[in-house]
């Protein structure tokens, strides 16, 4: 089926391409299903994790007390 403006040469590249194009949707289309997902868990056992834990961290306190202390600090550097 030729369209009214083109040559016979793009006539067969495009039936070409077709053809070419229909050759591959009936390769690829027929790939196995892909594994469901479930078949990919491994249940792993559950071991007790006995290594040292890191000390908690110290709470924040009020900016105004590390200014406080930040002070006291250079001061008591200056005296030394």
């Amino acid at each position: 089926m030729a369209l009214d403006h083109e040559t016979a040469a793009e006539a067969q590249a495009r039936a070409r391409a077709q053809a070419q194009a229909q050759a591959r949707a009936e390769r690829f289309g027929r790939l196995p299903d892909a594994p469901s997902p479930e078949s990919f868990v491994v249940e792993i056992p559950a071991i007790p994790d006995d290594r040292p834990q890191a000390a908690p961290p110290a709470p924040a306190a009020a900016p105004e007390l590390v200014a406080a202390k930040h002070i006291a600090d250079a001061r008591a550097e200056r005296r030394r």
